[in-house]
């Protein structure tokens, strides 16, 4: 489920899933210190019910969440 209520937040959490317990998190935009400038946070908690080992779980984390940033980045720059 979506929540869109804030125009500049948007929610998201697990309705069903057989893989999944949580799946929520948000992106918020906020105003940098430059009038041109965006700050932009993104949350998110999953929960699997797979039996992956955390250390798995946090190296595919650390793989992925610079690129799913950097490719948000270069989409506002763009």
């Amino acid at each position: 489920a979506y929540d869109l209520s804030d125009p500049m937040c948007v929610r998201w959490s697990l309705v069903d899933s057989p893989d999944l317990t949580v799946n929520q998190g948000s992106w918020t935009l906020g105003s940098g210190e430059d009038e041109d400038e965006c700050i932009a946070t993104y949350e998110s908690e999953i929960v699997s019910t797979l039996p992956i080992p955390i250390v798995v779980q946090e190296m595919f984390a650390k793989e992925t969440l610079p690129d799913l940033l950097d490719a948000f980045r270069d989409r506002a720059e763009g």
